[in-house]
């Protein structure tokens, strides 16, 4: 295991077909990145696709007629997301005034 500033990391063997790892390594390659620098943006983007599919899903769930990604996306922009409000940072302040 490997510890970092920002949090654990976990080393684990991976198994998976010689071809699907050829491609990962070419997609990668491709990118300029590396496989497994690669294959966490995948993992990130799932979790991710998968969070937003469920928030959408709660979101319309009360919906009586089937609703649009587009609408969806509205209305999951309408939901009040807490009372906090944050200020320009000082730089920000001298580039878009107060």
């Amino acid at each position: 295991m490997i510890h970092t500033m920002k949090q654990e990391i976990v080393v684990t063997n991976l198994r998976i077909p010689k071809q699907q790892w050829i491609e990962i390594k070419v997609r990668s390659a491709e990118l300029g990145i590396s496989a497994n620098e690669y294959i966490k943006k995948i993992l990130t983007a799932t979790t991710n696709l998968e969070s937003i599919s469920d928030t959408i899903k709660k979101v319309t769930k009360k919906s009586k007629k089937k609703v649009s990604f587009y609408d969806a996306m509205i209305m999951l922009s309408k939901i009040p997301q807490g009372k906090q409000k944050f200020d320009l940072s000082k730089d920000d302040k001298i580039i878009y005034g107060d």
